[in-house]
């Protein structure tokens, strides 16, 4: 009798530790599939904001005044060289709401229009003038913020949005 309970024993212990490794298993994929997500839209936010700041860098480069033409939260437009080519271009970026999210566009002298990124929480943009307060005088524009953020898809806890927050003084204003 004593063997039967030794047997019934062993297969409870094995059958706890296959639970076990089975419930642990899932657990780190399901925590691999979030840190694979936020990592993915934290590069794609990273991508977005290196070519916005590129392009901002340029601002008034080989430019004459007015360099801003257009100066709101959550759209801009700006001249310069940024392909540095000798020709001045105008870079125009802006957001379309689409649902609960925005997409965010560039166009390069009015020619097409490239989608940069959709499913944005929000981007948005500030304008400083030489003292260092916000402004919206295109005139008087010497430094550029944007502040990026895009929600994780499937987070459900922890790093939920990835966030670039950059301020740029085009050395050419």
């Amino acid at each position: 009798m004593s063997i039967f309970l030794d047997l019934i024993q062993s297969l409870f212990v094995r059958g706890s530790m296959v639970i076990v490794m089975l419930t642990l298993t899932v657990n780190l994929n399901d925590a691999l599939y979030q840190r694979t997500k936020y990592a993915n839209t934290k590069a794609h936010v990273g991508i977005v904001a290196d070519m916005m700041y590129d392009d901002l860098t340029q601002a008034g480069y080989h430019a004459t005044a007015p360099v801003f033409t257009i100066l709101s939260s959550n759209e801009i437009e700006f001249k310069g060289d940024i392909d540095n080519n000798g020709s001045v271009e105008t870079v125009r970026y802006y957001t379309v709401p689409n649902g609960s999210n925005y997409k965010l566009y560039r166009r390069v002298d009015g020619g097409t229009v490239l989608e940069v990124g959709q499913k944005f929480t929000s981007i948005t943009l500030q304008y400083y003038n030489l003292k260092g307060r916000i402004t919206s005088n295109s005139d008087s524009v010497k430094a550029v913020r944007a502040n990026i953020i895009m929600s994780v898809e499937g987070a459900t806890g922890g790093f939920t949005t990835a966030t670039k927050d950059f301020k740029i003084y085009p050395s050419n204003l």
